[in-house]
C-alpha cells in the first residue's frame, strides 16, 4: 500500500487510505526508506516495507535493512529499547549547500582519461580511482552541516528531567 509519506515512490488510493487510518488512530509507522522488495519482473519497480506502531516513540527504536542477497526481499531489522537510542545520521557527501561548480572543477582538474583498462585489476583500480575522486570532490565542495536544534536536543528523557528540575526555583522542586 504505497504512499510517499512513508518513503514510497508512488501515491495510490490504498496508500492514501492507509495514511488516513494511521493519522485518524494516532498510529505511527517506521520505515528505512530503502527498497526491500526486488521483483524479478523488470517491468515492476522495487518498493519498501514499513511497520505500524502504537505508543512506541521513535527515539526508542531503530530500523535497518538486512542486505542478505538470498531472496528478492530484504528483511528489515527493528531494534526496540527501553531507553532512548542515540542515532547518528549518516554522513552525506553532498547537501543543498554543495558548490557544484567547485565539484566540477575539481573533477576536471584531477581526472585521468588515459587509463589502460585491458585487465580486470586495471578496471578495479580505475573504479577505485573515480570513486575516490568523486568523494574528494564532494567533501571539498560541501560545507560542514550544522546540527539542527532537534539533533542537538537528542538527550535522554531522564537527563532532560533533571535539567528541568535544576532550572526551577528551589521552592518549586519537590522533596523526596
Amino acid at each position: 500500500m504505497p504512499n510517499t509519506a512513508r518513503g514510497s515512490r508512488l501515491i495510490t488510493p490504498k496508500g492514501r487510505n492507509l495514511l488516513h487510518v494511521l493519522q485518524h488512530n494516532t498510529l505511527n509507522y517506521l520505515s528505512t526508506g530503502e527498497p526491500t522488495y526486488w521483483p524479478a519482473d523488470l517491468n515492476k519497480n522495487p518498493d519498501l516495507d514499513f511497520v505500524v506502531t502504537n505508543g512506541i516513540s521513535s527515539i526508542h527504536s531503530t530500523m535497518e535493512s538486512s542486505l542478505d542477497l538470498e531472496s528478492n526481499h530484504s528483511p528489515i531489522i527493528i531494534t526496540l529499547s527501553t531507553s532512548p537510542i542515540w542515532k547518528t545520521h549518516p554522513l552525506r557527501p553532498c547537501n543543498k549547500y554543495t558548490n557544484w561548480i567547485q565539484f566540477q572543477v575539481y573533477i576536471n582538474e584531477n581526472i585521468s582519461l588515459n587509463i589502460r583498462l585491458k585487465e580486470t585489476t586495471e578496471l578495479g583500480e580505475a573504479v577505485q580511482h573515480i570513486t575516490t575522486l568523486i568523494q574528494e570532490a564532494a567533501w571539498l565542495s560541501t560545507p560542514e552541516r550544522k546540527k539542527t536544534l532537534q539533533e542537538a536536543n537528542n538527550i535522554p528523557l531522564h537527563i532532560r528531567e533533571l535539567v528541568y528540575e535544576k532550572t526551577l526555583c528551589p521552592t518549586q522542586v519537590a522533596k523526596y
